[in-house]
């Protein structure tokens, strides 16, 4: 794909994404923030950004190097799927028996493998903390239930 389709593509994703974000209800409680503010503000961003990058296009200076002649695809790019949709699979079916820490963790591994990243301590502590730090921003700062974090008592 050119990067002048690329752009394009992402004008037609931010159209869908500023349609998305007017559909969002007004909150019935008082607010000052109000409900849209984080979602119009992620949206606005991202539109300046293709605009960015739909300018640099026109001009010819796109950062995309995916034509050149030196780049050339990656090896395997089955099993590379395999284990990004693994990891993703991996955390949907287990996330209520193994709790969202440990199963993120592994969808997690499972993902940064795709990216040709060894299966190490860093790989493994990295995902954790990664893992760990969502699961205590969503969950006990922000008051989202993401299920328990470790291991779901029903099924122990």
């Amino acid at each position: 794909m050119s990067a002048l389709r690329f752009s394009l593509v992402l004008f037609f994703l931010c159209g869908l994404a500023i349609w998305q974000v007017t559909q969002i209800p007004k909150s019935t409680l008082y607010d000052a923030v109000g409900v849209s503010l984080v979602p119009i503000f992620v949206v606005s961003a991202i539109f300046v950004f293709s605009l960015f990058y739909f300018y640099q296009t026109i001009l010819g200076n796109s950062p995309d190097v995916a034509s050149s002649k030196l780049e050339k695809p990656l090896k395997n790019p089955a099993k590379r799927l395999r284990y990004f949709l693994g990891g993703f699979a991996c955390f949907v079916f287990l996330v209520n028996i193994l709790g969202f820490i440990i199963s993120a963790t592994l969808c997690g591994i499972a993902i940064a493998k795709s990216f040709d990243e060894k299966i190490s301590k860093k790989s493994i502590i990295i995902s954790f903390l990664i893992a760990s730090t969502i699961w205590i921003l969503f969950s006990i700062i922000l008051s989202v239930n993401l299920g328990p974090a470790f291991f779901n008592k029903k099924f122990i």
